[in-house]
């Protein structure tokens, strides 16, 4: 029974990535982005700037009847970190969120995660709320994105969904 074991902790170490997150920016670059390891750190962080940019909106008098995501993972995110909050419907145009369509999301003020020049042509109005960087000084794929607000529709969602498809 002792080998087995004594095996397993030898190889281990080598075969899993036994990094601390808050050490995980000391590695390079690459090894951070899109290598398994540093893909989902800041999705719970991610999710929470994002309810409170929904609340501060909400207080404002503003609040957003959907939340677009340039990306199907930063949606995703925030359907699993946030399930139980108030948040509006998630879309994203990217893979299969554009398939799901956008429901009977509203489109009059919509909270944007890493899409405002996608939505940019088909508003009246977009800009940049906050910037979201991944703890721990990560640098994955989810730090520096841009969040903001578009509002004044130019069409409804159903009329330009279709322009809205990514498919990557």
């Amino acid at each position: 029974m002792a080998p087995p074991l004594i095996g397993a902790a030898l190889i281990l170490p080598l075969v899993l990535p036994l990094v601390q997150v808050t050490r995980l920016h000391s590695l390079p670059a690459s090894s951070q982005q899109s290598s398994g390891l540093g893909d989902t750190v800041g999705f719970p962080e991610l999710a929470r700037t994002v309810a409170a940019q929904d609340a501060s909106l909400t207080r404002e008098g503003k609040p957003p009847s959907a939340i677009f995501a340039g990306y199907y993972a930063e949606a995703a995110a925030l359907n699993v970190f946030e399930p139980g909050s108030r948040l509006p419907p998630v879309l994203s145009g990217q893979n299969a969120y554009w398939t799901w369509g956008p429901g009977h999301a509203g489109d009059q003020t919509v909270l944007v995660v890493d899409a405002l020049g996608t939505l940019k042509p088909y508003f009246a109005s977009c800009r940049l709320l906050t910037t979201f960087h991944a703890p721990y000084h990560v640098r994955n794929d989810w730090t520096g994105i841009p969040i903001g607000v578009c509002t004044g529709p130019r069409e409804s969602w159903g009329a330009i969904w279709p322009s809205l498809k990514y498919f990557g």
